[in-house]
């Protein structure tokens, strides 16, 4: 059976990461050995960065995803804003 993990960890023997950063790798290997995959690939990891809650990688994206609502809260809101109708020129 394909192991991804063999692959990871040749790849990452002389890169230094951190404790939650090895634990998404080491997730993301094992999605792709379940899938039948000798390669980890984006999806992997994205989808091992999703069932691994509390980790950096997983506060930042929930900061972006709250930056992005805030900002399509404030254009509905300039858009709220704007006046109504047709606009006459004098």
């Amino acid at each position: 059976m394909p192991d991804a993990t063999t692959e990871l960890e040749h790849a990452s023997a002389d890169i230094v990461l951190t404790r939650d950063a090895r634990e998404i790798l080491d997730r993301a290997a094992k999605v792709a050995t379940a899938r039948g995959s000798l390669h980890i690939v984006p999806a992997d990891v994205f989808n091992a960065t999703l069932q691994l809650p509390g980790n950096l990688a997983d506060a930042e994206m929930r900061m972006a995803a709250a930056e992005r609502k805030s900002a399509q809260n404030n254009a509905k809101n300039e858009k709220d804003r704007r006046p109504r109708g047709r606009l006459r020129w004098r």
